[in-house]
């Protein structure tokens, strides 16, 4: 009998060993799954997107504006047709307004300033010749007015 109980006992032994690596596996199973569902929870309350926007280029392009006619159509405002109704000649400040120092004359550049009329309201009367009628006085329709008065 003394055979058999060792016989169990080791049986039982090596029983509950393989039970305590297969536990030890799934607390080690549950932990990582833990880790991932915390992780899934923190990211759906992230307010922001992540800063990375992939890998940098080796040779990324140089910031600002590209200089001369690479960046597109340079346009022009036309100059004023016929002679300016007057001209005003600014003369040369006496000295920089920055540094205090004595100024150059480099160059004379002129500059166009057009200013728009005043509008004002345009009041037309028109006198339209009228027949009577039995009943009252007929006038002509407003368009019909403006019709026969421009063509």
């Amino acid at each position: 009998m003394a055979a058999e109980y060792a016989k169990l006992r080791e049986l039982f032994e090596s029983k509950i060993a393989q039970l305590s690596e297969q536990l030890g596996q799934r607390d080690a199973r549950i932990a990582e799954l833990e880790r991932l569902l915390s992780e899934s929870r923190r990211s759906g309350k992230r307010q922001a997107a992540p800063f990375s926007k992939g890998d940098p280029k080796e040779e990324p392009a140089k910031p600002g504006r590209r200089s001369g006619a690479a960046h597109g159509r340079h346009g022009h405002r036309m100059a004023p047709v016929g002679a300016p109704d007057r001209e005003i000649d600014v003369p040369l400040p006496d000295c920089c307004p920055d540094c205090g120092g004595d100024l150059e004359l480099e160059r004379t550049a002129e500059q166009f300033q057009v200013e728009l009329p005043e509008m004002r309201p345009v009041t037309t009367r028109y006198r339209v010749p009228c027949q009577p009628s039995r009943n009252s006085l007929t006038l002509p329709s407003r368009n019909s007015l403006i019709r026969h008065a421009l063509f």
